[in-house]
């Protein structure tokens, strides 16, 4: 082969190199930009559905609804029967069942006074500032959801379990009535002091029984799954070696009462 065809070989084939790895370029450009711009079209096509579903199927709100809030302290949300744990814990399932259940929900601090703080100003203890049980106080500048919810005519009351949440702490900012009690005298109690379960629901019926024709919202606190663990007869032989357990589940019948008496007395109908 002489060396002029040897040298147009050599150009082609260079040509076919140059021409090849520029389509490559040009491909591999195309598909950077399709990259760049799929987060902003997966953006789009999620924004447009949402608008989309959002006006075929709006959420019918309903107005003026009673709110009737139950807390449990150091409640695991494993120990119950819907969870599918050996306990009997019926009521407490009933409104899992037939409600929504949140199960990857985490609390913003595992405290009974911090806690109840977030869940009444909806911010976080860095925020409202309380930190531990006893040693803080709410203070009067945040807005609290009883407070919200007395300025729209509602009835507020509370009735708690534990001097871990008294009124001295400042919870007890937007309640008409704030259920502090204890069988210890006020300038003694203690961050132990406590009342069961029954008590409570029993000073809850009384308000409820005088007010339910009212618009309310009613906080009711249970205590008693804290420890110490000592769960009234039947409930301390039933699950005898597992008091933690028999708390949980004497705890579960005053909720049952709750709800017998809600169903007994709101004509509107309860959306659990």
């Amino acid at each position: 082969m002489s060396k002029r065809r040897k040298k147009n070989k050599k150009k082609i084939k260079n040509k076919v190199v140059l021409e090849t790895s520029v389509k490559e370029s040009i491909i591999i450009q195309k598909y950077k930009k399709f990259i760049l711009y799929l987060p902003i079209l997966i953006l789009l096509i999620t924004g447009s559905l949402y608008l989309f579903l959002s006006r075929t199927s709006r959420v019918n709100r309903i107005n003026d609804l009673n709110i009737l809030l139950i807390t449990i302290d150091t409640l695991r949300a494993d120990r119950l029967g819907y969870s599918g744990f050996d306990i009997e814990t019926p009521n407490i399932d009933s409104l899992a069942y037939k409600g929504v259940r949140f199960m990857n929900a985490v609390c913003q601090v595992p405290l009974t006074l911090p806690s109840h703080a977030s869940i009444f100003t909806g911010t976080n203890p860095p925020f409202h500032g309380i930190k531990v049980n006893g040693s803080y106080y709410l203070k009067d500048e945040f807005i609290t959801l009883p407070e919200v919810l007395k300025k729209r005519n509602y009835r507020t009351a509370a009735f708690i379990g534990s001097f871990s949440v008294d009124s001295r702490f400042g919870l007890n900012q937007g309640f008409d009535i704030y259920d502090d009690k204890f069988e210890t005298k006020e300038l003694r109690k203690e961050l132990s002091s406590e009342r069961k379960a029954k008590e409570v629901f029993f000073c809850f019926k009384e308000w409820f029984l005088r007010n339910y024709n009212n618009k309310f919202f009613i906080w009711v606190h249970f205590f008693d799954p804290h420890t110490p663990y000592s769960p009234p007869t039947p409930f301390n032989r039933k699950y005898k070696g597992r008091l933690y357990e028999g708390e949980i589940a004497y705890t579960d019948l005053y909720v049952g009462k709750i709800i017998k008496l809600l169903k007994e007395k709101v004509k509107e109908p309860l959306l659990f």
